[in-house]
């Protein structure tokens, strides 16, 4: 599936499971918070590529700012040594 025809599913007001953002695929239903501003932000849980599970706004996966658990610094940072 490409990155276009996701990102207009993902528009509506859930995330659906099985969609893939860079290394981590949404496994969770996506549920709101509040952050520190009062403002509610809809949450996914996803499970990375390396077999990792993290929790994260719905907005970074979309626009590209989240796509690893974490391991992608880490190994980018060994790449660049």
């Amino acid at each position: 599936m490409n990155e276009h025809l996701q990102r207009l599913i993902v528009r509506g007001s859930e995330m659906r499971s099985g969609i893939r953002f860079g290394r981590l695929r949404v496994i969770g239903k996506a549920f709101w918070s509040q952050n520190e501003r009062g403002w509610r932000e809809a949450n996914a849980v996803c499970e990375c590529s390396c077999g990792g599970v993290c929790v994260t706004e719905c907005r970074t996966l979309q626009d590209g700012r989240v796509r690893s658990c974490g391991c992608l610094r880490g190994a980018l940072s060994r790449a660049a040594r």
